[in-house]
């Protein structure tokens, strides 16, 4: 009997691999009812059973008051395959290499609205990736990117391929000839994002990161591109980074109605999560990162002409 993967069960259930992790910990550890894996999971039983059915041949499940225990080692094999460890890296390597990627990073560009996030930062958001599995095995995205994120995400070697879509022909340049040197796996393709995603492109990643204009408008058109490029189901990750001062309330409830709008779930929102170290006094030269998530009611609707996107229109 074949193993299904731990990719396969999320696709079928619809269910963020992570929770499905829980899934497996709880069902071999407590031997719970559908009823007590729905309270202990915040998960719908809708969901629930369509997990039971994606791992039916594995799981002993015969009624709605049974409990769930596992049969043979099928769903052992399972069990082990989302006890993975997190990728090996050293810290201290990850660090140095960022440092030495950045001393080739070219002056931010005030015409696309670049800021230079510091190394910490960077290191943060690899982290950050690899805490919540959107890393591993993963096909990722990084729509812009000033920061050369793309390479500290790379250079771990755990993804399953890392593209950036990006208009300055200076950072492309960087990202291409550190990828060369040091044989990372990243496709970097030359694109204006007031444009729609390329089709070779379109729903084909499960991650996104992007350090949009911090404008409504630019957050909303670069979360719209995000959502172009994710796959077309509610297990993608995106994440957002944006801007404002305390004193702007105002310009956080246009971004809440944006996500909003979008019909997105705010899996976490970090403030202050970015640092940077020149061109964001306007904001004290810090955002915060918001990592998001479709639902079923997540639709684009029209597309929207690109308009004053930059700070400085």
């Amino acid at each position: 009997m074949t193993t299904p993967s731990l990719e396969n069960i999320s696709e079928k259930s619809k269910i963020k691999l992570e929770d499905i992790a829980v899934i497996i910990k709880i069902i071999r550890t407590q031997t719970p009812t559908v009823s007590e894996l729905v309270k202990e999971t915040s998960l719908s039983r809708g969901q629930i059973k369509r997990f039971l059915s994606s791992v039916k041949p594995f799981v002993n499940y015969a009624a709605a008051s049974s409990r769930l225990t596992l049969t043979d080692k099928g769903l052992q094999a399972l069990f082990l395959q989302q006890e993975d460890t997190p990728p090996s890296f050293k810290k201290e390597d990850l660090e140095e290499f960022i440092h030495f990627s950045k001393a080739l990073s070219p002056k931010p560009n005030r015409e696309y609205d670049q800021f230079c996030a510091t190394i910490q930062t960077v290191l943060k958001r690899v982290e950050k990736f690899i805490k919540e599995k959107d890393l591993q095995k993963r096909k990722v995205a990084f729509l812009g990117d000033g920061d050369l994120t793309s390479l500290a995400a790379a250079y771990i070697f755990c993804a399953e391929e890392i593209t950036v879509l990006e208009i300055d022909e200076n950072i492309l340049n960087v990202i291409e000839e550190t990828s060369r040197k040091f044989n990372l796996n990243i496709q970097s393709v030359k694109w204006d994002l007031r444009k729609a995603i390329p089709r070779g492109f379109l729903h084909r990643f499960d991650t996104v990161f992007t350090d949009p204009p911090y404008t409504a408008n630019g957050f909303d058109l670069f979360l719209r591109r995000s959502l172009e490029a994710t796959k077309e189901n509610s297990l993608s990750s995106h994440y957002i980074c944006y801007g404002t001062s305390s004193l702007s309330r105002e310009r956080s409830l246009k971004i809440q109605r944006i996500i909003n709008d979008y019909a997105l779930f705010v899996r976490e929102k970090l403030p202050n999560f970015n640092t940077y170290i020149q061109g964001a006094e306007a904001v004290g030269n810090v955002s915060d990162l918001y990592i998001l998530e479709k639902t079923p009611q997540t639709k684009l609707g029209k597309s929207k002409p690109a308009k004053k996107l930059y700070t400085w229109e």
